[in-house]
């Protein structure tokens, strides 16, 4: 599969070193799946965790279970183990039996406040933006 040419490729926008990225784009370009297959590069060269965050447990609920299926067919990751422990608080996400990633929800973010992540570089916020309707930050 050459994903090159499908998705989001966020090599560009990371170049820039910011500090802070936030990417607005058309449902279904691979924005997210551009940046976890990021994070699981950066993972697997370099030892670099990562966060992946939503508003709401319920968001991490139904994306969490799935969160690596996507990259289980690229041929890059073909000799990949990914593995994922969950709980209520946190997820915990597995690359070759090693720790790579958390999966948080911004909702319960006060639980985890004297939490150290020391060995994250990146943070995913999915779904940020809010559309009309009940919920608000």
């Amino acid at each position: 599969m050459n994903d090159k040419k499908i998705f989001y490729d966020p090599s560009k926008l990371l170049s820039y070193n910011s500090f802070l990225n936030f990417v607005i784009g058309s449902r279904g370009v691979g924005k997210t799946y551009g940046f976890i297959k990021f994070c699981i590069q950066r993972f697997l060269k370099t030892g670099e965790q990562f966060i992946y965050t939503r508003r709401y447990a319920t968001e991490l609920d139904t994306s969490v279970p799935k969160f690596f299926d996507p990259y289980l067919k690229c041929p890059e990751f073909k000799d990949v183990e990914f593995k994922i422990k969950t709980s209520k608080k946190l997820s915990t996400f597995y690359i070759n039996g090693k720790i790579a990633g958390f999966a948080v929800a911004l909702s319960t973010s006060l639980v985890l406040k004297s939490t150290s992540f020391t060995d994250v570089k990146n943070i995913i916020f999915d779904e940020f933006i809010i559309d009309k309707g009940t919920y608000h930050y």
